[in-house]
């Protein structure tokens, strides 16, 4: 079982109320996932981030969770795999 949070996850709302892209866009991050051989990335809602002010300036945005655990506090660990893999659609977004 893995117990980190938020692997796998292109957040494309902060809930149902505040979109950061159209669809498309966070659909385009989806296709680049599995062009790469990555399994599992797929569009969801999310919190608040600090992705809404790319949002709130027009600008089409994703947030890509990189995997975390006991996140906001002075234990918070990074999960390297999903990490890795998030700089791999990066790399074939651009």
């Amino acid at each position: 079982m893995d117990v980190f949070s938020g692997n796998g996850d292109i957040v494309t709302s902060c809930g149902s109320f505040l979109p950061f892209c159209h669809k498309d866009y966070g659909a385009f991050f989806e296709e680049v996932a599995v062009e790469e051989g990555l399994r599992g990335w797929a569009m969801t809602m999310g919190g608040s981030s600090d992705t809404r002010i790319w949002t709130g300036h027009g600008i089409q945005s994703v947030n890509q969770s990189t995997s975390y655990l006991n996140e906001h506090t002075d234990e918070e660990l990074l999960g390297v795999e999903a990490c890795y893999q998030t700089t791999k659609i990066l790399k074939g977004v651009f």
